[in-house]
């Protein structure tokens, strides 16, 4: 969910897998990209802009579910990790 502060307002809904549980979010410290990553070790990726969400990818990044997504500090690079033991 991507709320509006000031407004005390949602602003948008992101279900990528409904029932799936999401372990991961992360915005690129530019504020142009937004991923997360779920249970079953996928991972979603969208563009952000004034209003606009637009789905960039969908990822099978794991076999297990992710511990974790994140940004480099350069918004150049996503990094996950996952509870099958490995970091990509």
């Amino acid at each position: 969910i991507v709320w509006v502060l000031a407004a005390d307002k949602i602003r948008r809904t992101f279900i990528p897998d409904e029932g799936v549980p999401i372990r991961s979010l992360s915005v690129a410290p530019d504020a142009r990209t937004l991923a997360c990553a779920n249970n079953e070790g996928m991972c979603y990726v969208w563009r952000l802009g004034e209003g606009v969400y637009e789905a960039a990818q969908k990822i099978q990044s794991h076999g297990a579910y992710v511990l974790r997504c994140l940004f480099s500090p350069e918004s150049k690079h996503l990094a996950t990790a996952s509870a099958d033991h490995t970091t990509k």
